[in-house]
């Protein structure tokens, strides 16, 4: 499990928008996400590497 923040996650439209990128990469992730605190939570069989890199080509801001 991976644990990301996304600073500019704002809204429910950035919330569909990583959710959908991140399933592009792997449709079985399993992904919850805190809004409030700007916070992925995601189950992936993916590298982090790969799924920071996705979520960055969608123009969002993941860290650690």
């Amino acid at each position: 499990m991976y644990i990301l923040r996304v600073q500019n996650m704002n809204c429910g439209g950035c919330v569909n928008t990583i959710k959908k990128t991140i399933q592009q990469i792997d449709a079985l992730a399993v992904i919850d996400v805190e809004l409030s605190t700007k916070t992925l939570r995601i189950n992936s069989s993916m590298p982090e590497a790969v799924i920071i890199q996705a979520i960055s080509d969608a123009g969002f801001q993941p860290l650690r």
